[in-house]
């Protein structure tokens, strides 16, 4: 899962707490439990119609997330709020749902950043996903890769075919972990095809 290290972090300090020996809580009381948090905030890029207008968000985490004030950004200049864009789905997004946004791309080369409800790009920490094809050194790279979410010189090799996209196969932060696809399936599950 994507973009879980603020409740990791909430969970390393609570059981560091509780196996303090100053903490009557600890759990060498098992009569006191901690109580640990179980809700994960993680949305995700799943499927992206790089030379057209359409972006799949989904949503891995265990809780439900409003997606309305988070933002889409190619670039400097390149950026929508997602909650002003033409939506398919309920932004609102459940855990395990999809939404599916209109946002121009059009580009055979680029990296498209997915921003929590900041509109800082180039701070690494508003930065919630990234994804990039064609080419290397799209202007939001540096920030990926400074907040953890993508490799070096990393980027999804394509086609330049308008009838395809880009899926995401659900497990890390590279390349290899995203290819061009002919089927495209936004709104559902990621079924990938790769080009002839």
């Amino acid at each position: 899962m994507k973009n879980i290290r603020l409740p990791l972090l909430v969970l390393v300090v609570a059981l560091a707490t509780a196996c303090s020996s100053d903490n009557p809580n600890s759990l060498g009381n098992l009569a006191d439990p901690v109580d640990i948090p179980t809700s994960v905030v993680s949305v995700v890029l799943n499927e992206v119609e790089y030379l057209g207008d359409r972006v799949e968000i989904f949503n891995e985490g265990t809780t439900v997330v409003d997606l309305s004030g988070y933002f889409l950004c190619l670039g400097p200049g390149t950026y929508s709020q997602i909650g002003t864009l033409d939506v398919r789905g309920d932004l609102n997004i459940q855990p395990g749902q999809y939404v599916v946004v209109t946002y121009d791309m059009a580009t055979d080369a680029g990296g498209l950043g997915l921003y929590f409800n900041d509109s800082d790009f180039s701070d690494a920490t508003t930065m919630a996903d990234f994804v990039q094809w064609g080419a290397t050194g799209s202007p939001r790279e540096g920030v990926a890769i400074e907040a953890g979410l993508w490799p070096v010189g990393d980027f999804v090799p394509v086609s330049g075919d308008s009838d395809n996209s880009l899926v995401y196969d659900g497990e890390g932060e590279t390349a290899g972990d995203w290819s061009e696809s002919t089927t495209t399936t936004f709104g559902q599950e990621n079924v990938p095809t790769a080009p002839q």
